[in-house]
């Protein structure tokens, strides 16, 4: 079975290639956020170095959200219209369970993956690995960071690990409090981590797929005053 999996959501883009459960290539660019031109040749230029077309995939699976507005919205676009026009299964997870995986995952552990969301803000959720799955102990959604981190040490303690493409962004803040951060990143690991979680949903219907923004747009916003 070959597999391919799109996680466009922060500044990094990654594309990954699976055949029969085992990843055979990938691709990770910091993009600043310029998917759009770089997503279709990425996913084709990795399907060429591996001797395969797009008709060859047997599934695709892409992060829905939260993060970069622009940046989901491009991924979850590109992956429902493979799925759509290639008539192939289409599987989603959280990007913040994409992030998660960039950690050594140990039964029992706590994990509170960050995507920056400007002002103070991040998009966040609090996870406990369970050896399969990352259930939630915090939902995800945007918060104020400071107001977060202090529910999260009185929920679980400091027995945290924060990990994030934008953790530099709040060093001062991390500082004050005493969690473990995770700065350097195996992404082999992570395609390896993602491949054994059964996080990712099923999309039964690819058209009302829709991706988890969990804010509204700046025109959405002005509608609304």
């Amino acid at each position: 079975m070959n597999k391919l999996f799109i996680d466009t959501a922060t500044k990094t883009l990654i594309v990954g290639l699976y055949k029969n459960d085992e990843v055979i290539d990938s691709t990770i660019e910091l993009a600043n956020r310029d998917h759009s031109s770089r997503l279709m040749p990425a996913v084709q230029v990795l399907l060429q170095k591996n001797n395969l077309a797009l008709n060859d995939l047997d599934g695709i699976f892409c992060s829905k959200g939260p993060g970069s507005y622009t940046g989901v919205r491009i991924g979850v676009t590109v992956a429902k219209t493979l799925a759509w026009t290639l008539n192939k299964k289409l599987y989603s997870i959280s990007s913040l369970k994409v992030i998660a995986s960039k950690v050594a995952l140990k039964e029992s552990m706590f994990v509170l993956p960050i995507i920056d969301a400007r002002r103070g803000n991040v998009f966040a959720a609090l996870y406990q690995f369970d050896g399969r799955r990352l259930n939630e102990r915090i939902e995800d959604g945007l918060y104020n960071f400071n107001d977060l981190l202090e529910k999260v040490r009185d929920e679980v303690g400091n027995n945290v690990t924060i990990v994030g493409t934008d953790v530099e962004l709040h060093t001062d803040l991390l500082n004050e409090f005493n969690f473990k951060v995770q700065t350097t990143i195996d992404y082999n690991n992570v395609f390896k981590q993602l491949n054994r979680l059964d996080d990712f949903c099923k999309v039964d219907n690819v058209h009302e797929f829709v991706p988890n923004y969990k804010r509204l747009t700046e025109a959405e916003r002005n509608l609304k005053r």
